[in-house]
């Protein structure tokens, strides 16, 4: 319980700070900050278990891969002027790939592709079957990424190979 308190005091200090304060927007109605607050209010009156409980039900109900961050590379400027075959983001955990464009440019085809090599960092997931006890698995994602020029590697253009390590016993 004393997390709980902890955590009930850490949201109480978080939405009094003026950072906070200065992302609200009088011309969005429930913002992004608005969201935040709330999301963190409403976590303040729930049980630990009942709010892992609804998480667990959320996350099945509306999980969607909607968080990619592919739309911002599509907008980056070598990817809109097409001087860029790769936008590569990373460091978010998920390893993704998603081809962004296809065209003729100079009687050759220009294919444009986002990667995000995600992360090598210890990830920590809720478990599925019984969310609401709270176990998490842990393991690490890894992804390669190799981008190679003319006929290097028989004139493709990059390679990608990802992996997972799971966690040693303790």
């Amino acid at each position: 319980m004393q997390v709980k308190e902890v955590w009930d005091g850490l949201v109480d200090d978080f939405l009094g700070l003026d950072f906070v304060h200065k992302h609200h927007s009088f011309f969005h109605l429930f913002d992004d900050a608005d969201q935040l607050e709330w999301a963190l209010k409403f976590s303040k009156g729930v049980s630990k278990g009942n709010l892992s409980r609804l998480y667990a039900r959320i996350a099945e109900k509306f999980a969607t891969r909607d968080s990619s961050y592919y739309p911002q590379a599509a907008a980056e400027g070598p990817c809109k002027s097409r001087a860029a075959r790769a936008i590569v983001y990373g460091h978010t955990h998920v390893y993704e790939m998603v081809p962004l464009d296809s065209l003729v440019v100079n009687n050759a085809f220009l294919d444009q592709v986002y990667f995000n090599s995600g992360t090598w960092r210890p990830y920590h997931q809720l478990s599925r079957i019984h969310p609401e006890q709270e176990q998490f698995v842990k393991f690490q994602l890894m992804t390669y990424l190799a981008f190679f020029k003319d006929d290097e590697r028989g004139g493709r253009p990059f390679e990608t190979w990802s992996g997972v390590l799971g966690a040693r016993p303790s």
